[in-house]
């Protein structure tokens, strides 16, 4: 260590004391890539562990310029391979010229392809070692040649010695958790044998992922029910569960034959029953002739008659055991057939209890907090809306308008509407009611309810104790949130409100729907299952809806009378579709409108050319908006601009990126900020307080990647001041390429918040060329194989560029990204920004 400076070695300090606490792989891998290129090029950091069951090398997480590679291994059988040598020679690999250094290695060997990503040229390999004992490798790798020195090496050694220690401490948090992984993987060895065996794993997968997904007890034991008699004669299930209070198993329900049996019990102190024998022994009990077989469990007693449903003949009664190993219940099927069972069953119904285990804990633990999550929850479900309402149902309504009014059918609109509708509010009951003149009733046709068609029904018009009847007949909105105390507002003269079919809702919305004529075609309404279920915003959702399902819907009742008067209503129909179609205009033009209004904020480019006048911006977003922006501006004698690169393209994109360039002008114009780290900080503190971001989202927040430089002049030489969030910066000089990297975070809320942005200071030559940009580049798939452009071809582009004027480059730049792209779609907006000085 004697050759790590005082610089390096408190990084070092700080790496190991970042990775001391993780406990996974991946992560200890992501922390120190983050770090360890502060101290040399590490553009590939891999960590390899010895697994003794295959006798190779495992590269769980390797990372390559950013990026995690998949999971590959490489057999120690392969020695003409470096990671190889490290390990079973436990000896230190210094290579700074690949293919020159193989030979040296391994004369008359062949060159290896790389197990995983693009070849590199120099690399350092180190074994990683564990009380002596190698457990397997390190390394970092540069594609540049002579990158590493002894230096470099010591710093691996350093991080080597910490990052085997905390491997083993990782190790050791594996060993915890045996426990839990033994029961999984008992779960995991059930399955299989049951796959191997019958073949049956599709159905009991498909039974657990329905069970365990459920969080209602009833629920769970009909899935379960329904399900089961596909694998073996269940005609009698029950689910018992232990009540401490009562000291009882309690049978919310149980089916017998089909039908549903209420609610019985047996109390733990009557040892006659052998549900109470399993719950109490925790042992499974099984029978193929019960009256015979009773005494089997209990010498010397008479088969008592069930409390509830028929005798059965053959029975196997489970217990249900939650994660801490505690029983806390019964699982029951019985036939009523003789010997129905043997020891496949017995596996099935096994596999049955563990999947009833865990959707029960699950269900049982979520109906004691259901109400406290749902209070605590309330406010950011909240804030999620209000941003989600902002920026995405915009493009929402525009497509189902689209998608609504391209149908000429009654049941494809409703069934469109419904599909969309439920992305906007909760949508369990939907109906679309269509006025019939001639029987004066209003016709419901294919109307839904919990996922599910409803039979055709109707309503006379003039019902009075129907909601639907009085909306039409009074062309008004009805607006419920809670059915049983509000109808009456609407119903005076009912007790109750009964349902034409299904069930009873509690919140609802009936809408009329009127014709651009002011005639009459019918009703439409939502309806929930949920108390207090919409809000005035949910009610403009529906207005807008409305207004796309009553166009849709006048033009396919239309089209279903031209199918019986084709030739004489042809001109009425193209009519109408050409009204159709100027609606449509109505919303692009909306849209390029707002185009208009970005490329209004945007800094104009005479004040560019003033600033930088030998450079160029190449702008191509992926839709009409664009969520990348480009941003230039001079305060204090600097110059500075940015590359900026929103959360989302189209509408969401312009709506972020109108607000980065508005606190990007407030940063630096109104409160003079000028330091591109300083600036860094100030907009994403802004950003988390506009959108309203905590970690209480758990999510990944709506945000922006930025990359930005600022000119001044120091003497009679020219420097710049760089920060980067997720975005880097390039810096061509001749024919040598330098990228600066940015800080790996976004400008919104992430872990690690507090800490500030880095500033770079660069000194400048003339005919340097500086380079930022988005990621719409390079992430565009085309070529001949349907590939991304990749970051490597665009560097190699920009390269051979250089000879060019800056205005040259744009073109160029823009006619490989068309010939890359093909006829594929654009994936992202793009952004390349280039100033040379």
């Amino acid at each position: 260590m004697s050759e790590v400076n005082n610089h390096t070695t408190k990084l070092l300090s700080e790496i190991i004391q970042e990775i001391s606490s993780l406990l996974s792989v991946g992560e200890i891998i992501e922390k120190v890539y983050e770090n360890v290129n502060k101290l040399m090029d590490a553009s590939v950091f891999a960590i390899g562990l010895y697994d003794p069951a295959t006798d190779m090398l495992v590269y769980p997480s390797d990372i390559e310029k950013g990026e995690k590679l998949p999971s590959n291994s490489t057999p120690l059988t392969e020695t003409h391979r470096f990671s190889v040598l490290c390990f079973t020679k436990q000896k230190e690999v210094l290579i700074n010229d690949f293919y020159n250094d193989h030979a040296t290695f391994f004369p008359g060997s062949e060159v290896p392809e790389p197990s995983a990503g693009e070849q590199t040229e120099s690399l350092i390999y180190l074994p990683l070692l564990i009380r002596n004992k190698p457990v397997g490798v390190i390394s970092v790798q540069s594609f540049q040649k002579n990158a590493y020195t002894d230096y470099h090496l010591n710093i691996l050694r350093s991080l080597g010695v910490s990052i085997a220690g905390v491997l083993e401490k990782a190790r050791i948090y594996e060993n915890m958790e045996e426990e839990v992984k033994a029961r999984t993987m008992e779960v995991i060895r059930q399955k299989e044998e049951i796959e191997h065996s019958y073949n049956n794993v599709k159905i009991l997968r498909d039974i657990g992922k329905q069970i365990t997904s459920s969080l209602s007890v009833e629920k769970i034991i009909e899935t379960a029910y329904a399900n089961i008699n596909q694998l073996m004669d269940a005609s009698s299930f029950w689910i018992g569960i232990y009540n401490p209070a009562t000291s009882r198993l309690e049978y919310p329900l149980g089916i017998e034959r089909g039908k549903t049996i209420g609610f019985a019990s047996y109390n733990l102190s009557d040892d006659m029953w052998l549900p109470v024998w399993c719950f109490k022994n925790q042992k499974e009990a099984f029978v193929n002739d019960y009256l015979k077989e009773y005494n089997n469990y209990m010498p010397g007693k008479k088969a008592p008659v069930p409390v509830a449903g028929e005798m059965p003949e053959s029975s196997i009664w489970i217990p249900l055991v939650s994660k801490e190993k505690e029983t806390f219940g019964i699982l029951t099927i019985q036939s009523f057939e003789k010997n129905a069972y043997t020891e496949y069953h017995l596996d099935i119904a096994r596999n049955i209890a563990v999947f009833a285990s865990i959707g029960l804990e699950n269900a049982l633990l979520y109906e004691q907090v259901e109400q406290k999550v749902k209070e605590r929850t309330s406010e950011v479900v909240k804030q999620k809306e209000e941003i989600e309402q902002t920026y995405q149902n915009i493009k929402l309504l525009s497509e189902i308008g689209q998608q609504v009014t391209s149908s000429l059918s009654v049941e494809k609109i409703i069934e469109t509407a419904y599909d969309n509708v439920n992305r906007l509010m909760d949508a369990s009951v939907f109906w679309i009611g269509i006025y019939n003149e001639d029987e004066h009733r209003l016709d419901f046709r294919g109307a839904i309810e919990k996922a599910q068609s409803v039979p055709f029904f109707f309503i006379a018009a003039d019902d009075p104790d129907r909601l639907a009847s009085w909306c039409f007949n009074n062309r008004k909105p009805i607006f419920i949130n809670d059915l049983e105390k509000e109808f009456k507002k609407f119903i005076p003269h009912r007790a109750t409100y009964t349902a034409v079919v299904g069930d009873v809702t509690s919140s609802l919305i009936y809408l009329p729907l009127i014709s651009k004529n002011n005639k009459q075609v019918g009703v439409i309404t939502v309806q929930s299952f949920r108390k207090h279920a919409y809000t005035d915003y949910h009610l403009d959702m529906l207005k807008s809806v409305a207004v796309f399902v009553d166009i849709a819907l006048e033009n396919a009742l239309m089209y279903e009378e031209v199918e019986q008067k084709v030739i004489e209503r042809t001109a009425q129909v193209v009519k109408q579709k050409e009204e159709l179609e100027e609606k449509n205009k109505d919303i692009t033009d909306s849209i390029n409108y707002a185009k208009r209004i970005q490329e209004a904020i945007l800094p104009p480019m005479e004040v560019k050319e003033q600033l930088f006048p030998d450079s160029f911006i190449l702008f191509h977003p992926r839709d009409i908006v664009s969520g990348d922006f480009y941003w230039f501006g001079e305060k204090n004698g600097k110059r500075l601009m940015a590359a900026v690169d929103c959360t989302g393209h189209g509408v969401p994109g312009a709506f972020m990126s109108m607000i980065g360039n508005s606190f990007l002008n407030e940063i630096v114009h109104e409160r003079g900020v000028t330091q591109p780290d300083l600036i860094l900080n100030k907009l994403r503190e802004l950003v988390i307080h506009s959108l309203r971001q905590s970690e209480a989202e758990n999510k990944a927040h709506d945000g922006m990647d930025i990359s930005l430089l600022s000119f001044e002049r120091i003497g009679t030489g020219l420097t710049v001041n760089w920060a980067g969030a997720n975005n880097p910066l390039w810096v061509i000089r001749g024919e040598e390429w330098q990228q600066y990297n940015p800080d790996k975070r976004p400008i919104s809320y992430s872990r690690g918040e507090s800490i500030s942005f880095t500033n770079h200071t660069i000194d400048l030559e003339k005919g340097d060329t500086l380079y930022i940009f988005s990621d719409g580049f390079a992430d565009q798939f085309g070529g001949e194989k349907g590939k991304k452009f990749k970051y490597k071809q665009l560097k190699e582009k920009l390269l051979s560029f250089q000879r060019e004027t800056m205005a040259r480059q744009s073109e160029l730049l823009l006619d490989a990204f068309r010939s890359w792209k093909g006829t594929l779609e654009q994936v992202d907006d793009v952004l390349i920004i280039g100033v040379r000085i």
